[in-house]
Protein backbone atom coordinates (compact mmCIF):
# COMPACT_ATOMS: atom_id res chain seq x y z
CA UNK A 1 0.00 0.00 0.00
CA UNK A 2 1.30 3.66 -0.44
CA UNK A 3 0.42 5.09 3.03
CA UNK A 4 0.75 9.22 4.20
CA UNK A 5 1.58 9.95 7.62
CA UNK A 6 1.36 12.94 9.39
CA UNK A 7 3.50 13.09 12.73
CA UNK A 8 6.40 10.75 10.97
CA UNK A 9 9.02 12.53 12.65
CA UNK A 10 7.74 12.33 16.41
CA UNK A 11 8.56 8.63 18.45
CA UNK A 12 5.33 6.84 17.03
CA UNK A 13 5.45 8.08 14.19
CA UNK A 14 8.72 7.15 12.99
CA UNK A 15 9.05 3.98 14.04
CA UNK A 16 5.62 3.27 11.97
CA UNK A 17 6.99 4.62 8.88
CA UNK A 18 9.83 2.01 9.73
CA UNK A 19 7.63 -0.76 10.62
CA UNK A 20 5.24 -0.19 7.77
CA UNK A 21 8.65 0.13 5.14
CA UNK A 22 9.78 -3.03 6.14
CA UNK A 23 6.85 -4.83 5.53
CA UNK A 24 6.48 -3.81 1.85
CA UNK A 25 4.54 -0.40 2.32
CA UNK A 26 5.40 2.49 0.63
CA UNK A 27 5.66 6.00 3.02
CA UNK A 28 4.95 9.45 1.45
CA UNK A 29 5.81 11.97 4.39
CA UNK A 30 3.29 14.57 5.15
CA UNK A 31 4.89 17.77 6.73
CA UNK A 32 3.31 20.21 8.79
CA UNK A 33 3.89 22.93 5.62
CA UNK A 34 2.18 19.99 3.37
CA UNK A 35 -0.94 20.41 6.38
CA UNK A 36 -1.03 24.19 6.03
CA UNK A 37 -1.22 24.32 2.15
CA UNK A 38 -4.05 22.68 1.07
CA UNK A 39 -2.67 22.34 -3.05
CA UNK A 40 0.56 20.73 -1.11
CA UNK A 41 -1.25 17.88 0.73
CA UNK A 42 -3.88 17.28 -2.40
CA UNK A 43 -0.56 16.52 -4.65
CA UNK A 44 0.56 14.46 -1.81
CA UNK A 45 -2.53 12.04 -1.31
CA UNK A 46 -2.69 12.12 -5.00
CA UNK A 47 -2.89 8.09 -5.70
CA UNK A 48 -3.07 7.19 -2.01
CA UNK A 49 -4.09 4.33 -0.70
CA UNK A 50 -4.00 5.24 3.14
CA UNK A 51 -4.01 8.36 5.81
CA UNK A 52 -2.19 8.56 8.67
CA UNK A 53 -2.63 11.36 11.05
CA UNK A 54 -0.15 11.22 14.16
CA UNK A 55 -0.38 15.23 14.83
CA UNK A 56 -1.13 16.49 18.19
CA UNK A 57 0.89 18.30 20.23
CA UNK A 58 1.87 16.85 24.28
CA UNK A 59 -1.60 16.20 26.76
CA UNK A 60 1.08 16.58 29.47
CA UNK A 61 2.15 20.20 28.10
CA UNK A 62 1.07 23.64 29.50
CA UNK A 63 -2.74 23.75 30.40
CA UNK A 64 -2.65 27.69 30.08
CA UNK A 65 -5.58 29.36 28.26
CA UNK A 66 -2.66 29.43 25.50
CA UNK A 67 -1.45 25.86 25.91
CA UNK A 68 -5.25 24.55 25.95
CA UNK A 69 -5.39 25.88 22.24
CA UNK A 70 -2.30 24.50 21.04
CA UNK A 71 -2.97 21.38 22.44
CA UNK A 72 -6.62 21.31 20.93
CA UNK A 73 -6.03 23.34 17.41
CA UNK A 74 -2.88 20.46 17.11
CA UNK A 75 -5.40 17.94 16.50
CA UNK A 76 -8.22 19.50 15.01
CA UNK A 77 -6.76 21.78 12.69
CA UNK A 78 -4.97 19.05 11.44
CA UNK A 79 -7.67 16.55 10.94
CA UNK A 80 -9.72 19.10 9.61
CA UNK A 81 -7.02 19.91 6.84
CA UNK A 82 -6.95 16.13 5.93
CA UNK A 83 -10.65 15.40 5.83
CA UNK A 84 -11.39 18.82 3.47
CA UNK A 85 -8.18 17.68 0.96
CA UNK A 86 -10.27 14.03 0.91
CA UNK A 87 -13.35 15.56 0.49
CA UNK A 88 -12.41 16.98 -2.71
CA UNK A 89 -10.09 14.32 -3.93
CA UNK A 90 -11.27 12.54 -7.41
CA UNK A 91 -9.27 9.23 -6.10
CA UNK A 92 -10.14 9.07 -2.46
CA UNK A 93 -7.78 6.75 -0.23
CA UNK A 94 -9.58 3.71 0.72
CA UNK A 95 -8.61 4.48 4.73
CA UNK A 96 -7.92 7.41 7.01
CA UNK A 97 -6.84 5.97 10.18
CA UNK A 98 -6.43 9.10 12.75
CA UNK A 99 -4.64 8.81 16.13
CA UNK A 100 -6.63 9.05 18.74
CA UNK A 101 -6.60 8.43 23.21
CA UNK A 102 -8.19 6.19 25.86
CA UNK A 103 -8.47 9.26 27.79
CA UNK A 104 -12.26 9.82 25.47
CA UNK A 105 -13.66 7.47 28.66
CA UNK A 106 -14.76 8.59 31.92
CA UNK A 107 -13.18 6.45 34.96
CA UNK A 108 -15.96 5.28 36.73
CA UNK A 109 -16.79 2.15 34.00
CA UNK A 110 -15.27 -0.32 32.53
CA UNK A 111 -15.30 0.44 28.87
CA UNK A 112 -15.56 -1.70 25.01
CA UNK A 113 -14.67 0.39 22.16
CA UNK A 114 -18.07 1.18 21.67
CA UNK A 115 -18.64 2.82 25.34
CA UNK A 116 -20.27 5.90 25.20
CA UNK A 117 -19.49 6.36 28.83
CA UNK A 118 -17.09 9.96 28.02
CA UNK A 119 -15.52 12.02 30.94
CA UNK A 120 -15.94 15.61 31.73
CA UNK A 121 -12.00 16.29 32.27
CA UNK A 122 -9.90 18.63 29.78
CA UNK A 123 -8.13 15.54 28.62
CA UNK A 124 -11.43 13.69 27.48
CA UNK A 125 -12.54 16.83 26.12
CA UNK A 126 -9.72 17.12 23.72
CA UNK A 127 -10.36 13.38 22.65
CA UNK A 128 -14.14 13.64 21.90
CA UNK A 129 -13.50 17.10 19.97
CA UNK A 130 -10.96 15.31 18.12
CA UNK A 131 -13.21 12.29 16.79
CA UNK A 132 -15.95 14.55 16.42
CA UNK A 133 -13.90 16.56 13.66
CA UNK A 134 -13.02 12.75 12.47
CA UNK A 135 -16.00 11.91 11.52
CA UNK A 136 -17.81 14.95 10.85
CA UNK A 137 -17.05 14.77 7.10
CA UNK A 138 -18.66 10.97 6.19
CA UNK A 139 -17.24 9.90 2.67
CA UNK A 140 -18.56 6.45 2.00
CA UNK A 141 -15.91 5.21 0.27
CA UNK A 142 -13.56 6.11 2.55
CA UNK A 143 -12.77 3.54 5.97
CA UNK A 144 -12.28 5.53 8.81
CA UNK A 145 -10.36 4.21 12.09
CA UNK A 146 -9.69 6.03 15.34
CA UNK A 147 -7.10 4.36 17.05
CA UNK A 148 -7.48 5.06 20.96
CA UNK A 149 -4.43 4.60 22.65
CA UNK A 150 -3.33 3.78 25.67
CA UNK A 151 0.27 4.90 27.60
CA UNK A 152 2.45 3.58 25.16
CA UNK A 153 5.47 1.50 26.42
CA UNK A 154 8.71 1.09 25.04
CA UNK A 155 12.49 1.06 26.47
CA UNK A 156 13.45 3.31 23.98
CA UNK A 157 11.58 6.07 24.36
CA UNK A 158 8.24 7.94 25.79
CA UNK A 159 8.24 8.09 29.80
CA UNK A 160 9.22 4.36 30.25
CA UNK A 161 12.33 5.48 28.71
CA UNK A 162 13.09 7.69 31.55
CA UNK A 163 11.84 5.85 34.50
CA UNK A 164 13.24 2.43 33.42
CA UNK A 165 17.08 4.12 33.32
CA UNK A 166 16.14 4.56 36.75
CA UNK A 167 17.28 0.58 37.58
CA UNK A 168 21.37 1.87 37.25
CA UNK A 169 21.14 4.19 40.29
CA UNK A 170 18.96 2.06 42.57
CA UNK A 171 15.29 3.37 42.73
CA UNK A 172 12.46 3.91 40.67
CA UNK A 173 10.90 7.35 40.94
CA UNK A 174 7.01 6.92 40.66
CA UNK A 175 4.42 9.96 40.55
CA UNK A 176 1.07 7.39 40.89
CA UNK A 177 -2.37 6.94 41.91
CA UNK A 178 -1.83 3.17 43.05
CA UNK A 179 -5.83 2.42 42.87
CA UNK A 180 -6.06 4.16 39.27
CA UNK A 181 -6.31 2.49 36.12
CA UNK A 182 -3.57 1.68 34.18
CA UNK A 183 -4.13 0.77 30.24
CA UNK A 184 -0.95 0.12 28.73
CA UNK A 185 0.11 -0.89 25.11
CA UNK A 186 3.35 -1.96 23.91
CA UNK A 187 4.92 0.01 21.30
CA UNK A 188 5.51 -3.05 18.69
CA UNK A 189 1.95 -4.26 19.45
CA UNK A 190 0.64 -0.61 18.84
CA UNK A 191 2.40 -0.74 15.09
CA UNK A 192 1.05 -4.27 14.17
CA UNK A 193 -2.65 -2.80 15.16
CA UNK A 194 -2.17 0.11 12.53
CA UNK A 195 -1.39 -2.50 10.09
CA UNK A 196 -3.88 -4.99 11.05
CA UNK A 197 -6.20 -1.74 10.78
CA UNK A 198 -4.65 -0.95 7.27
CA UNK A 199 -5.45 -4.02 5.51
CA UNK A 200 -8.70 -5.89 7.46
CA UNK A 201 -11.76 -4.43 5.90
CA UNK A 202 -13.51 -5.08 8.92
CA UNK A 203 -12.08 -2.58 10.93
CA UNK A 204 -13.99 0.52 11.30
CA UNK A 205 -14.84 3.18 13.57
CA UNK A 206 -13.05 3.38 17.29
CA UNK A 207 -10.61 0.94 17.96
CA UNK A 208 -9.29 0.55 21.90
CA UNK A 209 -5.64 -0.08 21.35
CA UNK A 210 -4.58 -1.61 24.87
CA UNK A 211 -3.55 -4.62 26.66
CA UNK A 212 -5.98 -7.41 26.87
CA UNK A 213 -5.16 -7.70 30.65
CA UNK A 214 -6.06 -4.70 32.31
CA UNK A 215 -3.58 -3.64 35.29
CA UNK A 216 -3.66 -0.73 38.18
CA UNK A 217 -0.82 2.16 38.33
CA UNK A 218 0.25 0.53 41.49
CA UNK A 219 0.63 -3.01 39.82
CA UNK A 220 2.64 -1.62 37.43
CA UNK A 221 5.37 -0.30 39.33
CA UNK A 222 5.15 -2.91 41.31
CA UNK A 223 6.07 -5.49 39.35
CA UNK A 224 8.40 -3.47 37.32
CA UNK A 225 10.55 -3.04 41.01
CA UNK A 226 9.90 -6.94 41.08
CA UNK A 227 11.82 -7.76 37.78
CA UNK A 228 14.54 -4.95 37.89
CA UNK A 229 17.28 -4.42 40.73
CA UNK A 230 15.76 -1.52 42.09
CA UNK A 231 16.84 -1.24 45.88
CA UNK A 232 13.50 1.06 46.55
CA UNK A 233 10.47 2.80 44.85
CA UNK A 234 10.67 6.92 45.41
CA UNK A 235 6.58 7.02 45.71
CA UNK A 236 5.38 10.96 45.38
CA UNK A 237 1.45 11.07 45.48
CA UNK A 238 0.01 13.42 42.76
CA UNK A 239 -2.54 15.42 45.20
CA UNK A 240 1.56 16.87 46.39
CA UNK A 241 2.35 18.44 43.23
CA UNK A 242 -0.73 20.54 42.34
CA UNK A 243 0.87 23.55 43.79
CA UNK A 244 3.71 23.01 41.02
CA UNK A 245 2.24 21.28 38.41
CA UNK A 246 -1.53 22.57 38.83
CA UNK A 247 -4.70 20.14 37.90
CA UNK A 248 -3.33 18.56 35.23
CA UNK A 249 -0.94 15.90 37.64
CA UNK A 250 -4.19 14.90 38.81
CA UNK A 251 -5.76 14.40 35.63
CA UNK A 252 -2.86 12.44 33.93
CA UNK A 253 -2.68 10.33 36.50
CA UNK A 254 -6.23 8.88 36.37
CA UNK A 255 -7.38 6.39 33.91
CA UNK A 256 -9.79 4.46 32.85
CA UNK A 257 -10.28 0.90 32.59
CA UNK A 258 -10.14 -0.51 28.82
CA UNK A 259 -10.44 -3.37 26.72
CA UNK A 260 -9.73 -4.08 23.31
CA UNK A 261 -12.61 -6.12 22.60
CA UNK A 262 -12.91 -5.33 18.40
CA UNK A 263 -9.52 -6.43 18.26
CA UNK A 264 -9.37 -9.52 19.71
CA UNK A 265 -13.32 -10.39 18.32
CA UNK A 266 -11.60 -9.79 14.78
CA UNK A 267 -8.58 -12.04 15.55
CA UNK A 268 -5.61 -9.81 16.65
CA UNK A 269 -2.54 -11.83 18.21
CA UNK A 270 -0.86 -9.79 21.11
CA UNK A 271 2.93 -10.33 21.17
CA UNK A 272 2.72 -9.19 24.69
CA UNK A 273 -1.03 -10.03 26.55
CA UNK A 274 0.34 -8.53 29.43
CA UNK A 275 3.23 -5.99 31.74
CA UNK A 276 4.53 -9.47 33.28
CA UNK A 277 5.42 -10.91 29.33
CA UNK A 278 7.08 -7.86 28.45
CA UNK A 279 8.83 -6.99 31.57
CA UNK A 280 10.60 -11.08 31.25
CA UNK A 281 11.14 -10.44 27.68
CA UNK A 282 13.47 -6.70 28.57
CA UNK A 283 14.88 -9.12 31.83
CA UNK A 284 15.85 -11.96 29.18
Amino acid sequence: MKIAIAGYSGFIGSHLSDFLSHHGHSIVKISRLDLERSNNLKAKLNSIDAVINLCGSPIYGSWSESGKKRIIDSRILTTRAFNTVIEELEIKPKIFINASAVGIYDNDNVHDDESLAYGISFPSQVVQMWESEFYNFNIDVVRKVSIRMGIVIDKRGGFFKKIYQFRHYGFLPVISNDEAAFPLIVLNDLLKIFEFSLVNDKVKGPVNAVLPMPITSGDFYYKIRSYSPFVFIFRLKPKYLVPFLGERILRLTENPIVFPRKLLELGFKFDIPDIDCYLKKLRG
